[in-house]
């Protein structure tokens, strides 16, 4: 997966959103339609979010590992 520059004229195609998109998330293997036209606001909500998830489960893998080494060394 990657996030290139949007070279055509188009719309962003995230919600109701009406601004022009800046930006294409392509996606191998999706067959003919493997893009999803973003525009700069909607990528960097995407990427707040995606953040949050992403942090959490990692703070989430790092508590369940020490509770594991807790248990075997206490």
């Amino acid at each position: 997966m990657e996030i290139i520059n949007q070279k055509q004229k188009s719309r962003c195609e995230l919600g109701v959103c009406k601004n022009r998109a800046e930006f294409a998330i392509r996606a191998k293997r999706l067959g003919a339609r493997n893009e999803i036209h973003i525009c700069k606001d909607c990528l960097s909500a995407l990427n707040k979010q995606s953040s949050k998830i992403l942090k959490n489960k990692a703070n989430n893998e790092k508590t369940i590992k020490k509770a594991q080494d807790e248990k075997t060394t206490g």
